[in-house]
């Protein structure tokens, strides 16, 4: 047996709020049902599910860490930017990729609540 694909399912906050940052790291809406508050993104041949429905507990901890691999980092960190997203420079990683982090905030409506730091906390390593 094997895996063919992976798609998370993220809980958010907001689901418009969620992909309307996507977008701005260069997702586009496959699916979306505003009555379930859910929504399929696509990227290329990758996939992300946002849901709101699913975040009944916003108050427990939940951070999510995803790993994006586009095939020109810095062309993409560059798009990022360019569409306002503020992201660090990029980064060789010890590891040996060449990265940048997204880390997520209360006002984006993305991610999940880390009550220790009283903020939203997901991160995105994008990475090649």
């Amino acid at each position: 047996m094997t895996i063919s694909r992976l798609i998370p399912m993220l809980p958010v906050k907001s689901m418009p709020a969620s992909v309307e940052f996507y977008k701005k790291l260069g997702f586009s809406v496959e699916r979306r049902n505003d009555d379930w508050h859910w929504a399929m993104l696509c990227c290329g041949d990758c996939r992300l599910m946002v849901d709101q429905s699913i975040n009944v507990h916003p108050e427990l901890p939940r951070p999510n860490v995803i790993y994006l691999y586009p095939d020109d980092i810095v062309e993409y960190h560059k798009q990022v930017r360019e569409n306002g997203v503020n992201v660090p420079d990029l980064e060789v990683a010890f590891y040996g990729l060449t990265e940048f982090e997204l880390t997520t905030r209360t006002e984006t409506g993305c991610g999940s609540v880390n009550p220790m730091q009283q903020a939203h906390r997901s991160s995105w390593s994008c990475c090649r």
